[in-house]
C-alpha cells in the first residue's frame, strides 16, 4: 500500500491511520507520506486513551514496525510503572509536549547516572546514547511526549534488555523503588 500524500491525520479516520491494539500499548500508525502533529491530534489522543482503560496510546509517525526511524507521540500515565531497560544498538530521545515526566539513566549496576524532569516550558528534550539503562516516570496524571529511536522493532529479538536490579512489573518492590527515584527527582524540579 502506497502512503497518501496528506498531512491531515485523524485517529478516527482509517484512511489516515492503522490501529494496532497490541498487548502493551495501543498504536496508531500513520498511512500518510507527510504528517503534521497539532493540538487537534493531541486532543484525539486523549479522547481515544479513555477508551483503552489505562493503557498507553501512541501515534506512530512512521508507517510500521519495520521503519528505519521510529517517531511516536506517546500518551503515558502516572499510574503505570515503566521498568528500566536499554536498547543495545539504539539511541533514544524524548521531547516533552504536555505534563511533567522524570527520566532516569542508570549504570549497568543500577546506580543513578543522570536524571531530569522534563516539562514543555523549560527542560523539554532529553537524549541518551545506545546501551544506556533508562526509565521514564510520569509525574502528572497524563504525560504526552515524542519518543524517537531507530527501528525496526522486532518482537522477541531482545530489542529491550531489562536488568535484574529493576523490579519486574508485578513485584511488591515497585512502589518503594519508584518513591525513591521520585524523591531523587524532586530536587531537580522547579
Amino acid at each position: 500500500m502506497k502512503p497518501e500524500a496528506s498531512t491531515g491525520v485523524s485517529l478516527y479516520d482509517e484512511q489516515t491511520v492503522l490501529l494496532d491494539d497490541g498487548p502493551k500499548s495501543v498504536a496508531y500508525f500513520c498511512k500518510t507520506i507527510t504528517t503534521k502533529v497539532n493540538r487537534k491530534i493531541i486532543n484525539e489522543l486523549k479522547e481515544v486513551a479513555g477508551k483503552f482503560r489505562g493503557r498507553d496510546v501512541r501515534l506512530c509517525l512512521h508507517h510500521g514496525p519495520q521503519a528505519p526511524l521510529h517517531e511516536m507521540i506517546v500518551l503515558g500515565r502516572a499510574s503505570k510503572y515503566y521498568r528500566a531497560h536499554k536498547h543495545a544498538k539504539k539511541e533514544e530521545s524524548f521531547h516533552m509536549l504536555e505534563g511533567r515526566m522524570g527520566v532516569v539513566c542508570f549504570t549497568d549496576e543500577g546506580k543513578v547516572l543522570d536524571s531530569c524532569v522534563l516539562e514543555s516550558e523549560e527542560d523539554f528534550i532529553y537524549r541518551m546514547s545506545a546501551n544506556t539503562y533508562h526509565m521514564v516516570i510520569p509525574l502528572t496524571e497524563v504525560v504526552i511526549y515524542k519518543e524517537s529511536k531507530l527501528g525496526p522493532f522486532i518482537p522477541n529479538a531482545n530489542d529491550s534488555v531489562y536488568p535484574a536490579w529493576a523490579p519486574e512489573d508485578s513485584s511488591p518492590e515497585v512502589k518503594r523503588y519508584l518513591q525513591e527515584l521520585i524523591e531523587g527527582l524532586n530536587g531537580k524540579s522547579k
